[in-house]
């Protein structure tokens, strides 16, 4: 007992590991010049060189090394900077929506359901380091939930929500209008007012939402469940000491818009000029079914956020399950 406790205090290497000093332990772990199972140093003075892997470096899918201190392409930077055409969403944004468009729109909890931590950091990492050369295929990334993991983790790390700090009041007061009709329109006026990156990422992803909602009854993710995912990492107030309280007590608020933009996705964005509102007694009905797996879904979200604040963070609870 006493020697393990020793050993516990020794001080770390103060020089990190060589390919020069692992060839030297190498060696020695085989027996120096006695030999030792079969192998010699003289045997082992010939053998290739080591290489050595960096502790932080991500393996590509084709075994190469893919270091980690690389300047970000695609996460934590501004729209602005990441949309030479405003009117073009970025390639990771486009890769992930269209994969799981491709695969996942059947799948069972998309979105709430998250991928493995490891490979979501390895995506995330490829698409810091070339998003034109990803490969999202099944063969490189078999669960599906690892791409949708990093399509939320793309928008939480965003320097500023999607729908802006700025425009976080005017979404909390439309979303409290009673009148259903002014409240979409106050919705809509907003949405329009986006500056045109925002509203280009925004248009394309409620897009893709409301596909999600298209198979429901097969994915059990409603609009209800969708807007509860995305609602805090979407419209958030800005930092400070008094935004997680603002931020809690407006989470039904920011829950009703993104529902909202995602039922009536057709009609808020111009997609069709003809559309229509639908009436407020019609978009009840059509998220009925996600009354039962309400209440359940907002435990886990919550949980999850909270679980994963950073220490001291105040807002760091609105970070949903991003993984």
């Amino acid at each position: 007992m006493g020697n393990e406790s020793d050993a516990s205090q020794q001080p770390a290497p103060k020089s990190p590991l060589t390919e020069t000093t692992a060839r030297s332990r190498f060696t020695a772990f085989l027996g120096g010049s006695g030999g030792f199972g079969g192998f010699s140093s003289s045997s082992s003075s010939s053998m290739p060189p080591m290489p050595m892997r960096s502790a932080l470096s991500v393996v590509q899918p084709n075994g190469k090394d893919l270091p980690a201190n690389i300047d970000p392409k695609t996460f934590g930077i501004d729209l602005a900077k990441l949309m030479p055409d405003p009117k073009v969403v970025p390639v990771a944004v486009d890769k992930c929506l269209s994969e799981i468009e491709r695969r996942g729109l059947e799948e069972v909890g998309i979105y709430r359901v998250s991928g493995a931590a490891a490979d979501v950091s390895r995506l995330r990492q490829l698409f810091n380091f070339a998003p034109e050369a990803v490969d999202l295929s099944a063969d490189e990334f078999y669960d599906i939930n690892v791409v949708s993991g990093v399509m939320k983790q793309f928008l939480r790390e965003l320097p500023e929500p999607l729908m802006t700090y700025n425009l976080y009041d005017g979404f909390v007061n439309a979303a409290s209008i009673d009148d259903y009709d002014e409240r979409l329109w106050a919705i809509k006026d907003l949405v329009h007012a986006l500056p045109t990156c925002n509203y280009t990422v925004l248009k394309r992803l409620v897009e893709h939402l409301e596909r999600v909602t298209d198979y429901e009854e097969i994915n059990h993710m409603y609009g209800t469940n969708l807007a509860l995912v995305f609602g805090p990492s979407l419209l958030r107030p800005p930092p400070g000491s008094s935004s997680f309280a603002v931020a809690m007590s407006n989470l039904g608020h920011a829950q009703s818009v993104i529902k909202n933009l995602i039922l009536q996705y057709h009609w808020i964005f111009d997609v069709e000029e003809e559309a229509e509102p639908i009436e407020d007694a019609e978009l009840e009905e059509g998220d009925e079914g996600a009354a039962e797996t309400q209440p359940q879904l907002e435990e886990e979200v919550v949980a999850t956020a909270n679980s994963e604040a950073s220490p001291g963070s105040k807002t760091g609870a609105l970070a949903l399950d991003l993984q």
